[in-house]
């Protein structure tokens, strides 16, 4: 009796023992910036493998890191970065409408931020963005010729769509012109690495004496809200959102409304005569559009080059 009663009690040492390992090796969840700090920390140093096993990932993440070689063959694909140099502290914000960290890392070739897109604590993504680093003291040369204002889009079934709208210094009333992006998800600045060409013509046409209105697109803002969306068409992805930016602009103290102009770049110019019809109809008109880099083929001719081409 005595003996079965010890291996009885050994027995649930041992499943307590093992509850207690597994509990303690349970992958941890990404949930504040200083969790982002310390996995971005390992994963530049010696051994980001280490990584592995030790933080949550979703399945989609887990086969990516697996299909090129771990999280250290993943390491290897920022060589052509150089050596990091300074990494400043991560700060949360979205990408394409997902919770995701924002870590600024100066490496000896190239400044970029290291994203960390998560669900539900989960890590999600893994990216290099625009570098942020600079944006708590940064100071534009030409601040003194324009003002920049925070203005979100309001997107009735979503929510808003945050924005700036630059304006030349003075009282107006100014021309304008509403700017909308290409294809894909796109921020206010239609950012490309460091290239942030939307943003350039803001705000050289505020000094010019005309006001620009820029925003994110709803792709990028709630890319995760759309994304099991298989019926979007540009209604969704600038018709609506065109028109509503046109007549917010118009409510506007230091804008003209009858000098109201779009500017549609690549797919954005293609939705041109599109938006026109549509604004049309609406109480506030465009006085006139431009179509930039937009391609005179049809839209399912191009994407084939495109697809052919890549």
């Amino acid at each position: 009796m005595k003996k079965t009663l010890g291996l009885v009690m050994a027995f649930i040492m041992l499943l307590t023992y093992c509850s207690i390992t597994v509990a303690e090796q349970a992958p941890r969840k990404l949930e504040t910036a200083a969790d982002a700090d310390e996995f971005i920390a390992v994963f530049l140093g010696d051994h980001p493998e280490d990584l592995e096993g030790a933080w949550a990932f979703t399945a989609q993440m887990g086969a990516a890191i697996k299909q090129l070689g771990g999280l250290a063959g993943m390491a290897k694909q920022l060589a052509a970065l150089g050596t990091p140099k300074t990494i400043l502290p991560a700060y949360e914000g979205k990408v394409f409408g997902t919770k995701a960290f924002f870590v600024p890392c100066a490496f000896s070739v190239m400044r970029v931020d290291l994203i960390l897109a998560v669900q539900d604590g989960a890590i999600a993504g893994l990216s290099t963005g625009v570098y942020s680093g600079d944006k708590a003291g940064e100071k534009d040369a030409a601040s003194d010729q324009y003002d920049s204002l925070e203005l979100a889009l309001p997107v009735p079934s979503l929510g808003e769509l945050p924005g700036t709208l630059t304006l030349p210094k003075g009282e107006g009333p100014f021309p304008a012109v509403v700017l909308l992006q290409g294809s894909g998800a796109s921020d206010r600045d239609e950012a490309i690495g460091n290239l942030k060409p939307f943003r350039d013509l803001a705000e050289g046409l505020a000094q010019a004496g005309i006001a620009v209105y820029r925003f994110d697109k709803r792709t990028y803002v709630y890319g995760v809200e759309m994304a099991t969306d298989t019926q979007i068409t540009l209604v969704d992805e600038y018709l609506e959102d065109a028109v509503g930016a046109v007549q917010l602009l118009a409510k506007q103290d230091r804008i003209d409304p009858d000098r109201i102009f779009v500017l549609g770049h690549s797919l954005g110019g293609n939705a041109v005569p599109a938006v026109a019809r549509e604004l049309e109809k609406a109480p506030v008109k465009a006085r006139g559009f431009v179509m930039m880099a937009a391609s005179p083929r049809p839209l399912d001719v191009l994407m084939r080059e495109q697809v052919d081409f890549l």
